[in-house]
Formats: C-alpha cells, structure tokens, sequence
C-alpha cells in the first residue's frame, strides 16, 4: 500500500474517534440537563426530541391538535362525543392514537406504543400542563 493511501487511512480512523468521543459527550450533556429540568421542561425536550412537534405546534394545527395547556381542556372526538384531556387520555392517545381521533384530524398519528418509559410518559402529560402551573 502507499503511503498515500496510509496516510488517508489513518486520517479516516482518526476523525471517525474523534466523531465518537464528540457524541459520546454531547450524549452526557445532553443527559445531564435532562435530568437536572423539570417534568414539564422533560416532556418538552422529549417532544422535540421526538419530532412531534413537527406536527403539533401552533403553526402547523391543521395537521395536528396543538399539545400547549391541553391537560383538563375538553376535546371533541370525531365521532362526535367529548372527554376531558386527563392522563389517561393523553397516555391512551400516545400509546393508542387511532382509538380516539379528535375531531378536525386525520388519524394519521404513529402507534408509539412501547417507546417511552413510565417516567418518559409521565414527563409528556406534565409538558401538556397549563402553562400557568406547569410545576404542579
């Protein structure tokens, strides 16, 4: 082999290192202030993490039911009965989403069954708290 090649070589194996240790901190980081925020500010992180605020936010509502202050609100189903937003409807619609569509939307919602822990899923009903009380 030539030195050439050698030489890229261990330039490739280098940088592919020094990418691991990069993210092996960025992952501590990432952890540490996790860990170190509230529930509400967990369940925040996460649906960003998660990419579902891709479709639930404020400007994309006509894909989605905005998530912000949710908790206690009473939705309309599109079959046309209405529940109070409590934890269980939050947890059922996360785990379950198919087995009640609010009304104006498309079940489009992936099943997220399995994905989060007890604590990740307890963070996510925090998150959608009013934002007058989110530490309660």
């Amino acid at each position: 082999m030539k030195l050439k090649a050698r030489v890229w070589i261990i330039v490739a194996v280098f940088l592919t290192v020094l990418a691991g240790f990069a993210y092996k901190i960025a992952r501590a980081k990432k952890a540490a202030v996790f860990a170190a925020a509230t529930p509400y500010q967990r369940g925040w992180m996460l649906i960003e993490d998660k990419g579902c605020v891709a479709c639930h936010q404020q400007s994309s509502g006509f894909r989605a039911p905005v998530l912000n202050n949710l908790l206690g609100r009473t939705v309309k189903l599109a079959d046309g009965s209405e529940i109070t937003a409590d934890a269980a409807y939050i947890k059922e619609s996360i785990i379950a989403p198919m087995t009640k569509v609010v009304a104006g939307y498309q079940p489009v919602m992936p099943n997220y069954q399995g994905q989060f822990t007890d604590e990740e899923m307890e963070a996510l009903i925090a998150a959608m708290k009013p934002e007058a009380n989110p530490a309660e």
